[in-house]
């Protein structure tokens, strides 16, 4: 009513009665509300009204009015959501709303409209006369339109960036051996080993004869083995943390050179111990002879790898 008054003494007009101000006061903004709420619903169609009409009625089955379940859009970075949130914006659009009908009041008063049909129940808008209250459901769908479509974006952003997420940690674990681990890769290939064995005494591959040449087992395999140092790791592109004793070469005819051993390949484990020095690999190959063992298990990490990260392979250690 201040701002009434002020604008009268502007005007030189004498102030009537306080009641009078106040009548007029509310008079006017009743005016101004159905002038806004008209600027609005204008271009509205019968049925664009009488759909707005029936969001306000209550669905038995769930106890809520559309108008209840469109506000209340999840916001939560779940693939369910993105769905929710598609269904409400496809419900919304079907309306058929232009975007225009925004502009056709002032910015603040289209978003008090926002504001007072976010914070109102089903119920206290149909207190509102018939227009005002259409005109609060317009702006409240014209908000969610762009609201809704906003969420899901962020939302799919979210379980992207979760997805990259999750590939990476799962490449990294991939590549890291324990000791749980590398007993798990042990027991699965003992019955391999068992099984060479039992081919070696029949003199069978597993499947068919073996015609090749007599294969060359020397006391050192046919390996030449070093201890990994700056240089060496440097020399063959290996990590400068890198463990492992290095092969720097590699004597043809031999079952190493069969299984594909390669100068700049590291073993990192005999039988399932580390290694880290090369008398350390020729005392587990030592150990395996004299235990009459036929081979053993080499955890080895290839210079070139089709596959990436280390493999077991199964070397021969006393002639066929």
């Amino acid at each position: 009513m201040a701002g009434v008054i002020a604008a009268l003494l502007a005007s030189n007009i004498i102030l009537p009665a306080p009641a009078v101000i106040e009548r007029s006061a509310i008079a006017g903004r009743a005016r101004a509300r159905k002038r806004m709420a008209d600027a609005v619903l204008v271009d509205l169609s019968a049925e664009q009204l009488a759909k707005l009409d029936a969001l306000l009625v209550i669905e038995p089955s769930t106890g809520l009015s559309q108008f209840a379940w469109l506000k209340a859009s999840p916001t939560a970075a779940k693939g369910d959501n993105i769905e929710e949130l598609v269904e409400r914006l496809r419900v919304v659009r079907a309306f058929g709303l232009a975007p225009d009908l925004a502009t056709r009041i002032h910015p603040d008063r289209f978003r008090q409209l926002v504001r007072d049909a976010a914070l109102a129940e089903a119920h206290q808008l149909n207190d509102h006369v018939v227009h005002q209250r259409r005109a609060l459901q317009v702006a409240l769908l014209l908000d969610l339109k762009t609201r809704l479509t906003d969420t899901a974006l962020d939302i799919a952003d979210k379980l992207i960036g979760r997805l990259f997420a999750r590939a990476k940690r799962a490449q990294e674990k991939c590549y890291v051996a324990n000791s749980k681990s590398v007993g798990r890769l042990m027991r699965m290939f003992r019955g391999t080993i068992a099984a060479l064995g039992t081919a070696q005494g029949t003199d069978r591959d597993g499947s068919t004869q073996d015609a090749s040449p007599a294969m060359q087992v020397p006391p050192n395999l046919g390996l030449i083995l070093s201890t990994l140092t700056l240089d060496l790791r440097a020399h063959y592109g290996l990590q400068m943390g890198q463990v492992g004793v290095l092969i720097g070469g590699v004597a043809a005819g031999t079952d190493a050179f069969d299984r594909g051993l390669v100068p700049g390949d590291v073993i990192l484990r005999v039988q399932g111990t580390e290694v880290g020095a090369p008398q350390q690999v020729q005392a587990a190959i030592d150990a395996a002879r004299a235990q009459h063992k036929t081979f053993i298990l080499a955890l080895v990490l290839p210079k070139v790898q089709q596959i990436p990260g280390p493999r077991w392979l199964a070397l021969r250690v006393t002639p066929p």
